[in-house]
């Protein structure tokens, strides 16, 4: 291990414990607010004439979690016969697994936010949401002609990078891959790791490869998923292994931090900010993350371009919020859940929802957001690329179980433990058992 790997992994271990203690205070603190009040509400059960719900969100970046418990917070201000109980769930893995042992346990909730809300759809535990909710999102899940899900924001990913390094070593955002690639070595050659990746989250490892996926795949053929469920294309098809290779490679190099499969997304903005890594490819609410902690560091931000220059990202809708079936069963549940989404997405809330995540928005009315120079400059980069595809390797094309799988084999590829091809055969394997499982049920 070189000197730079050395001292990165010391800087990472040092984050990792500050982040740690400030996020484990935050939680600490969020806890006992929690069980106070439900101290509070097992005292005055009987008195209490407040209808009380429950919200299940994720928190995949600190943002978001804070917005929707600050928001919940003013909702009930506003909504004195409402009392809301939130639960946040913090995994490291994906966010539907979890929210599937939640629903085995029988503690899904309320209004329960989703990522690939299909399964429930499919299982009939969702509640149609009413015309006026639907109507005002663009971006709504539906199954069987019935609308379940909400998108709650929108995000792009590219590359956050630390400007002062750019200037440093003479170097500019890159105007085609190779460029890219020649960044990283110089940067790897003077000591400097190229690129931290928050791998200890699947959700973060996904954003990079789904850059892959629609550089080597969907730029070829839109239509490659379509093809994939009904079995006219393949895991092993050229373009699919050269996503895999192409990915693999920026490990292989060295330009991917070497402790990225222990860093979580969390310690991502102190390692931007003290510039322990010129760059990482990541989301945009990561442009939040890194201003909250540190407003005065020189950003920038760049659409990784392909070799011929062209410029390629997704949009994908952030998560969507649900109601549950079994909270439609409540008639005052039921009333009080549809009035915190309409909260939600009413005017001013919402655009300061999308202004703290860096959120491009999911409503079909005009947002005026008030975003930070940065987040302009990510939002106005975001209309100027060549090509944006909303399809993606972790959204509800792809089967839960599969997704699963196919990170838990990720990891290994990108470790130089298992070779492309191997990964591909299983991978088509696995595909086709799994489409089986589906016919069958």
């Amino acid at each position: 291990m070189g000197l730079g790997s050395k001292k990165l992994s010391v800087i990472i271990a040092i984050v990792a414990v500050t982040v740690a203690a400030f996020f484990g205070v935050w939680f600490y603190h969020l806890y006992n607010d929690y069980a106070e009040k439900q101290k509070l509400i097992k005292e005055t059960a009987d008195a209490d004439s407040k209808t009380h719900i429950t919200v299940t969100f994720m928190s995949t970046q600190s943002s978001w979690s804070m917005t929707i418990a600050d928001l919940i917070a003013d909702f009930e201000e506003e909504n004195e016969d409402i009392d809301i109980e939130y639960d946040i769930i913090s995994e490291t893995g994906f966010y539907e697994d979890t929210l599937n042992v939640l629903y085995a346990r029988g503690e899904l909730g309320d209004i329960a936010e989703m990522v690939n809300p299909s399964f429930f759809e499919k299982e009939n535990l969702l509640y149609e949401l009413p015309d006026d909710i639907t109507y005002a999102v663009k971006y709504v899940s539906a199954y069987d002609g019935k609308k379940y899900a909400v998108g709650t924001a929108c995000y792009t990913s590219g590359i956050i990078y630390n400007k002062d390094i750019f200037e440093r070593y003479g170097l500019s955002e890159p105007k085609n891959y190779d460029e890219f690639i020649e960044i990283c070595e110089t940067l790897k050659n003077e000591g400097v790791t190229p690129i931290v990746l928050a791998g200890a989250n699947s959700w973060n490892l996904s954003v990079l490869l789904n850059h892959y996926f629609d550089n080597n795949v969907l730029k070829y053929n839109q239509y490659w998923m379509a093809e994939m469920l009904s079995n006219k294309a393949s895991w092993e098809d050229d373009d699919v292994k050269d996503m895999f290779s192409d990915m693999k490679e920026l490990f292989e190099k060295g330009y991917i931090d070497t402790l990225w499969n222990n860093t979580t997304d969390i310690m991502l903005p102190e390692l931007m900010v003290n510039g322990s890594a010129a760059m990482s490819y990541t989301c945009s609410w990561m442009v939040n993350e890194v201003e909250n902690l540190d407003d005065e560091t020189n950003l920038g931000w760049f659409y990784l371009p392909d070799s011929n220059g062209q410029t390629i990202t997704d949009k994908e809708v952030y998560s969507y919020w649900t109601i549950t079936k079994e909270c439609s069963e409540d008639e005052d549940k039921l009333e009080a859940a549809e009035r915190f989404l309409r909260y939600f997405y009413s005017e001013g809330v919402y655009e300061k929802t999308c202004a703290n995540i860096t959120g491009l928005s999911a409503l079909k009315r005009d947002c005026d957001i008030e975003y930070t120079d940065m987040q302009k400059e990510v939002v106005d980069k975001s209309t100027e690329v060549d090509k944006i595809f909303t399809i993606s390797l972790t959204n509800s094309f792809v089967p839960q179980q599969f997704r699963s799988y196919m990170f838990e084999l990720i990891y290994p590829l990108l470790e130089g433990e298992l070779d492309t091809d191997e990964l591909c055969t299983s991978l088509q394997e696995r595909w086709e058992e799994v489409l089986e499982e589906e016919e069958n049920e």
